[in-house]
């Protein structure tokens, strides 16, 4: 898709914003606030378009951490990951 600046339509095409009223299901969000991959504000901004369609969006955000969680938060969210998994996924 090369970088959105040379490529507006194909971005604004395939953003997820585009279908947050057609979504259904359950979502979690895990987010490192140092994240230099995906920045911060593209979490918050879903969990912000998701709240305007009345959809409650869970989520977490680890302070110092980058694109993948370490130490304590990795183990953290997993847990948190897992029980979201039985919970909202299988039922359990």
């Amino acid at each position: 898709m090369g970088m959105p600046k040379n490529n507006p339509k194909g971005y604004k095409l395939t953003s997820v914003l585009n279908y947050l009223d057609r979504y259904s299901g359950e979502l979690t969000i895990a987010h490192g606030i140092s994240d230099d991959n995906a920045h911060i504000r593209n979490s918050t901004e879903l969990i912000g378009e998701f709240s305007k369609h009345s959809k409650d969006i869970p989520h977490k955000f680890y302070p110092g951490q980058g694109h993948g969680l370490k130490g304590r938060y990795w183990r953290q969210n997993k847990i948190e990951v897992y029980n979201f998994y039985f919970k909202n996924l299988l039922g359990q």
